[in-house]
């Protein structure tokens, strides 16, 4: 037998950056017995010899981080867990065009926002980190990447993909929880609403990011998100901003 094969639910959470899925991802650690990958197709995207993105490119290029590296380690062994589990920004496989990546055997699932309030959150974090986004893609803001890898799955792979909206999940954590474990063949459980707050040691490489969960002890109320992105005057923004946002919400929609 395979390790694809192996008899145990496995899940992909495609998504965008900034769209709620690092407490998702958290919810799914708190279970305890499932194994979660975090963004593994990054090194590849970012650090590796078939890297794509060009905001590390003065970086060495990081050896063992090709995208059939990250395919292999989510087909590798998961012995003891009931489960596996990974979360990923579908742009770092879908702009780079490397489908072939996708492992075998995963139920797959996408986390869509408002795309007013995730690309927003998501440049004014990008210059915080940075500084600047002249090495800022496209295709790393759009939704774009994410419908088309949707529709690759649907398509090419015959399967109808799981589809959450953050603002349901927010307002209903144990429902939408429930259902998603249901979805994928997870067993819910009501730990998978608290934890302890911390830092988990997969999102320490860039802490700014993960401000808000590494505080959080478990699904926050739209209230206790602060001010909301679609506040913001959008002409505000850099062109390349207002684009995204603009062909994002045609992508939001058809995937609602």
């Amino acid at each position: 037998m395979s390790e694809h094969d192996r008899n145990i639910p496995q899940a992909i959470l495609w998504t965008v950056p900034r769209g709620m899925s690092t407490v998702f991802e958290r919810s799914i650690w708190a279970l305890g017995d499932i194994k979660v990958y975090h963004e593994i197709y990054a090194k590849a995207a970012y650090f590796g010899e078939e890297r794509y993105f060009p905001h590390f490119m003065d970086k060495e290029v990081q050896p063992g981080c090709k995208y059939s590296d990250a395919k292999e380690i989510l087909q590798g062994p998961a012995v003891g867990y009931r489960g596996v589990f990974m979360k990923e920004h579908a742009y770092r496989v879908a702009a780079a065009g490397r489908y072939d990546a996708i492992p075998e055997g995963f139920v797959h699932s996408f986390l869509i926002r408002q795309p007013i309030k995730s690309i927003i959150s998501f440049y004014k974090t990008y210059i915080d980190a940075y500084g600047s986004d002249s090495s800022l893609l496209l295709s790393e803001l759009s939704f774009r990447g994410m419908l088309d890898l949707f529709k690759y799955i649907r398509d090419a792979k015959g399967q109808t993909p799981v589809i959450i909206d953050a603002d349901d999940l927010l307002a209903d954590p144990a429902g939408i929880m429930r259902k998603y474990c249901e979805a994928v063949g997870f067993e819910f459980r009501e730990s998978m609403l608290h934890w302890e707050s911390g830092t988990l040691e997969a999102w320490s490489w860039e802490e700014i990011w993960y401000r808000t969960v590494s505080t959080s002890k478990g699904f926050l109320k739209p209230s206790e998100l602060g001010s909301s992105q679609s506040d913001d005057n959008l002409s505000d923004f850099p062109e390349k901003v207002q684009e995204s946002v603009r062909d994002s919400q045609v992508c939001y929609e058809e995937m609602y």
